[in-house]
């Protein structure tokens, strides 16, 4: 039996070559699958803002940090060197809160990273002194075994009075129509006795914060978020959404948590909640914003 040698081992290299391509891609998709999405990321900080306002939630905030953190001016510190500065600052300023204003995501220096820019405005007071003011964080962010950590967290660098991702918006007469103050509901809870949603500007981003708690018992809705995009008729809002109602859910709070649209249908004088199904049960929300 006659070999071709030239031919076998341009096949037994071919067959090597693909192997190794294979391992290879094998690794890129599992990299890949652990990068957090731009939605996780905002998510993520929306929700850490969230609960740095309360000192009862201090190890709840502890555990959204890495065993090691570039923290500040530290450094490289281990997370019991975070958690002693963020227990000081939590103890000195007992009482905070934060209103996001804009979030800018762009990829992190490792595959598995993002780095979050986060502008906020904050409001804080030991009972005696208050101190207000916006501040500009980054945060770089990996995600390890379906987990979300922060790996750093440093000073921004954008100038004072500069806007860092405000919000897009197309149109000005839509942007005027949702600044302000605005009647909120959801149809579990009353169309009679409203709530209220505010959308505020800050350094060119819009924000949406509002409630609507029922007169019978703890039923309640929230939002809080960016808002990203506004367009007639229409508006896009990165954030969370909480519905408690005492026949859905086994009357438990329910979380929407991401990239959310409301939107003006014909001729109706509100926005309404575009992803109406209940994530939690089989249920279908109205969460209306009004038109003034």
């Amino acid at each position: 039996m006659r070999i071709n040698i030239k031919a076998s081992g341009v096949r037994i290299v071919a067959a090597l070559v693909l192997v190794v391509f294979g391992l290879f891609a094998g690794q890129l998709t599992a990299k890949e699958a652990t990068i957090a999405s731009d939605d996780e990321v905002k998510s993520f900080v929306a929700r850490w803002l969230e609960l740095s306002q309360d000192n009862k939630n201090f190890d709840a905030v502890m555990a959204m940090y890495a065993d090691t953190v570039d923290f500040y001016k530290l450094g490289r510190v281990k997370n019991s060197a975070v958690r002693a500065d963020k227990r000081k600052y939590f103890d000195r300023w007992p009482m905070r809160e934060h209103v996001l204003t804009a979030i800018t995501v762009s990829p992190g220096a490792a595959v598995n990273e993002k780095k979050a820019e986060v502008v906020f405005h904050y409001k804080i007071s030991d009972g005696k002194k208050s101190l207000q003011g916006d501040a500009d964080t980054i945060l770089v962010l990996r995600k390890e075994k379906g987990k979300v950590r922060i790996v750093s967290e440093k000073e921004g660098t954008r100038e004072k009075g500069s806007p860092a991702g405000g919000s897009v918006s197309n149109d000005e007469e839509a942007k005027k129509q949702l600044l302000g103050e605005h009647l909120l509901s959801l149809q579990w809870i009353s169309w009679d006795h409203f709530g209220k949603a505010v959308v505020t500007e800050q350094n060119g981003a819009l924000s949406i914060k509002g409630e609507q708690k029922s007169e019978k018992n703890d039923d309640y809705v929230t939002i809080n978020g960016i808002v990203t995009k506004v367009s007639a008729g229409e508006f896009t809002f990165t954030g969370t959404i909480i519905t408690k109602i005492y026949h859905i859910n086994g009357g438990k709070p329910c979380k929407r948590e991401g990239e959310m649209t409301f939107r003006i249908t014909g001729k109706r004088r509100y926005w309404r909640l575009v992803q109406m199904d209940n994530p939690c049960d089989q249920a279908t929300d109205y969460v209306d914003i009004y038109l003034r």
